[in-house]
């Protein structure tokens, strides 16, 4: 896979004709569990206390690219797409970091 691809499942966005142009992926936050204690100036952090960390889900996640082909093949292209990624849980590995990916 090149450096300025990305694979969505089985799907690599270049076998598409889409050329890559901007990738937001933000870090997600730890759903945080502090007690109030009264009499404190500070909260008891039981975070970490009962073993996993949950984290909120991350949703203001983009890819950007441009569309290299014919125009027509555009609505072809995006409802290819759209069939193989939407309401399903799939691997995202970015070509730059193919060590690490990404699920949702």
């Amino acid at each position: 896979m090149e450096n300025n691809d990305i694979m969505i499942g089985d799907i690599k966005l270049s076998s598409l004709g889409l050329l890559l142009r901007e990738v937001k992926i933000t870090q997600p936050e730890a759903k945080r569990n502090l007690v109030d204690i009264p009499g404190r100036d500070n909260y008891l952090d039981f975070t970490e206390a009962f073993g996993a960390v949950y984290y909120y889900p991350r949703e203001d996640n983009q890819i950007i690219a441009d569309y290299v082909g014919d125009y027509d093949e555009w609505e072809r292209v995006v409802s290819e797409l759209a069939r193989a990624i939407q309401g399903k849980r799939l691997r995202l590995v970015l070509g730059w970091d193919q060590a690490f990916c990404y699920e949702g």
